[in-house]
């Protein structure tokens, strides 16, 4: 007989023997029973309490192992070894996990016990499905499910069916979830309700609510609900509960969410569950902020913030900081709703971004390379076409009017000619329409890919449109001013930004590298660090603002400075306005300042360097201007997007010179008339040309 493979077990745990220490109560247990009755006392006890106790779970497991090992289990082995990879996968040590998971396949390889290869895959997938690595994890489920087929093993196939599912509900595919929902309920025997929780009813009833088939999904939900409440199954009970929690939220009826929620958060407590407790306090939180009771809402969303970053996972912190954000918006404390603003775009920029862009422009060369070698195949074969049946068309010629016998030839020679022409031509169309048949898949592929970044951008401008001061903030700081704000594309790298701090005034116009999804995550970044600058770190003047600013921007975009990018930073025209001495001052990186009074236009340029166009922090400095405030005196700040936009009769640039008229001719109206007078005049010169960057003009009057 070989020898047990023990080996493979070194790099998973260390000695062994330190782990076979147990309780007295499991001790005695033990005793008078065979070895397979103490190993399953042992598994039983283990699985009992990992999730409260995992620590004393794995030296329960781990005692299991010695035994096994000692005995040469090699199938209670393998059990074991999973067993002791989910307690690991539930603490969140997934590289851990994994290895116990490799382990169990070996053992399982070397002694070709080809039963357990579906429930180990099993075990794979879902450790991929925890990362979260959907790809990898759908490999493993299918493996699991061709490893199973053969077996005919139905408490396999129903649970890789089942999280297959999963995985297609976690990418937002309800549809196919659904269906792969429904192929695992085909295996839901009586036999395996024995085995399983009838969570299968919940998750696709939780399909059906997301595909807003609320009735069929309170439906299943309640199929749970009553099933388990039978079965006291409290782990997958307080999942359901909080399910149908969702659904009754989603059909706008709070009161009867509540109870479910509450429930589903009580139980996940006493659990000490903290995937469970993140999203039950989630849910409460979300329920408040609808109901507009914020200060509830917030005590929910702290507790669920801190146990999301206790596991480090992104998806729920991402969506408790835009729940925080909305509730404290909700509230008024826009300072709050800021943070949790910045907190959530730097977590979705993480979580997607370079992968769509890149799928999209793959996608769409591959789409025109095909169509323009399909053009160029049609345009080759039906050349050849014509060359020759001109070319036999002179031979028919010359020989009718020859010899009538070689003529007859020619005719015979000419049908089967043309039955192959014909014959080359039909597989041609079939060639072109199957063709055609992948250019339309592509192309709804392309579609769907589109539709995909369109929807991740929206959601851009709404995490960006967070951190645009709103205008009742602007006048409760600025009673007398105007923004004219227009986005080339759906986000923005320029923005505008306003303090008041020490009864100083702060705004800055900031026109940031790039525009659209690049630009805008710039302009979080800029947002950001003047937030940490002036407000936080209580710097006063514009000129060491921006030197601040600066640096902060040339260390945060590369560690290794380097070899950072010179072309990444921003242009930007900071005002401070100190009530206390009537003194504005300014300081401008690429963008200068105007300033009208009486008629008369007075231009303050800002310095030629950008901030982070140059590696040095040290010696980079900015020129500051003092302004005595006058009654009347109107104060322009403005990105690049303005002069530079194409229009006018002979679509050139309008310039500094026209702006500087424009600005003149309505520079004596009221602060709201300028306003429509300057987008009149602006969108005027524009007409039909397509906007050339992202627009941003501010005008203010202090007294």
């Amino acid at each position: 007989m070989k020898s047990f493979v023990f080996l493979l077990i070194s790099f998973v745990f260390g000695n062994i023997s330190n782990a076979q220490i147990i309780s007295s109560d499991i001790n005695n247990l033990l005793r008078h029973k065979s070895i397979e009755e103490q190993i399953k006392i042992v598994d039983s006890a283990a699985v009992s309490i990992r999730d409260v106790r995992p620590q004393e779970a794995l030296n329960l497991l781990k005692y299991n192992l010695s035994i096994e090992k000692q005995n040469q289990l090699h199938k209670e082995f393998i059990n074991t070894l999973l067993i002791t990879s989910r307690t690991y996968r539930n603490l969140g040590s997934f590289d851990t996990a994994q290895r116990y998971v490799d382990t169990a396949m070996m053992v399982a390889e070397n002694y070709q016990l080809k039963s357990e290869y579906g429930r180990i895959h099993d075990f794979r997938g879902l450790i991929y499905l925890r990362v979260p690595d959907y790809e990898k994890a759908i490999e493993s489920f299918h493996k699991s499910i061709n490893s199973s087929l053969a077996l005919k093993d139905s408490l396999i196939l129903y649970d890789a069916y089942n999280h297959l599912g999963t995985v297609y509900f976690y990418r937002y595919e309800y549809k196919k979830a659904l269906s792969y929902y429904k192929r695992a309920l085909d295996y839901f025997s009586k036999t395996i309700q024995k085995k399983r929780p009838p969570s299968i009813y919940d998750n696709i009833g939780i399909c059906y609510t997301n595909l807003n088939r609320l009735d069929s999904a309170l439906y299943f939900q309640m199929l749970t609900y009553k099933a388990l409440n039978l079965s006291k199954d409290s782990l997958v009970f307080a999942e359901t509960c909080l399910n149908i929690g969702s659904t009754y939220m989603k059909l706008k009826d709070l009161e009867k969410a509540l109870p479910f929620l509450e429930q589903a958060r009580a139980i996940n407590t006493n659990l000490k569950i903290d995937y469970g407790q993140i999203i039950s306090n989630l849910y409460l939180g979300q329920l408040y902020i609808a109901k507009k009771d914020y200060d509830r809402a917030i005590k929910y969303l702290i507790l669920a913030k801190e146990l999301a970053y206790k596991i480090n996972y992104l998806n729920q912190i991402k969506e408790v900081s835009l729940s925080l954000s909305k509730a404290y918006a909700g509230k008024g404390d826009y300072k709050n709703a800021y943070k949790y603003s910045s907190i959530l775009a730097e977590v979705s920029t993480q979580l997607y971004q370079e992968e769509n862009v890149k799928a999209l422009n793959e996608l769409t060369t591959k789409f025109e390379t095909q169509q323009k070698q399909q053009q160029i195949l049609l345009l080759t074969k039906d050349g050849l076409l014509k060359q020759e049946t001109i070319k036999h068309n002179r031979i028919i010629f010359s020989i009718t009017a020859g010899v009538l016998l070689l003529g007859c030839l020619f005719f015979i020679y000419r049908f089967r000619k043309k039955k192959k022409d014909n014959e080359i031509l039909h597989e041609k169309n079939i060639a072109i329409a199957h063709q055609k048949q992948q250019i339309e898949k592509q192309k709804e592929e392309l579609q769907q890919k589109n539709t995909e970044i369109t929807d991740s951008i929206n959601y851009a401008r709404r995490i960006q449109s967070l951190v645009i001061p709103s205008d009742q903030y602007m006048k409760e700081i600025l009673p007398h001013y105007f923004v004219y704000f227009v986005p080339k594309d759906i986000v923005s790298g320029d923005f505008y930004w306003v303090s008041n701090i020490n009864n100083r005034i702060y705004f800055a116009v900031v026109d940031c590298t790039g525009h659209g999804v690049p630009g805008a995550m710039m302009s979080m970044l800029a947002s950001s660090l003047l937030d940490k600058i002036i407000n936080t770190e209580q710097v006063v003047y514009p000129a060491d603002i921006l030197k601040e600013l600066h640096k902060e921007v040339v260390t945060t975009l590369n560690e290794n400075i380097t070899q950072r990018d010179t072309k990444d930073g921003m242009d930007i025209a900071l005002i401070m306005y100190e009530e206390q001495s009537n003194r504005l001052y300014f300081s401008g990186a690429g963008r200068p300042l105007y300033i009208i009074n009486k008629g008369e236009l007075q231009i303050i340029k800002g310095d030629k360097n950008s901030i982070g166009d140059t590696l040095d922090t040290e010696t980079a400095s900015f020129s500051q201007h003092e302004v005595n405030i006058l009654p009347d005196m109107y104060i322009y700040l403005f990105s690049d997007g303005v002069p530079d936009q194409f229009g006018g009769d002979n679509s050139k640039k309008l310039m500094v010179k026209n702006l500087q008229q424009i600005l003149l001719n309505i520079s004596n109206k009221p602060v709201l008339e300028q306003y429509w007078a300057f987008k009149s005049a602006f969108e005027g010169w524009k007409r039909n040309t397509d906007q050339t960057d992202d627009v941003c003009m501010a005008g203010i009057k202090f007294l």
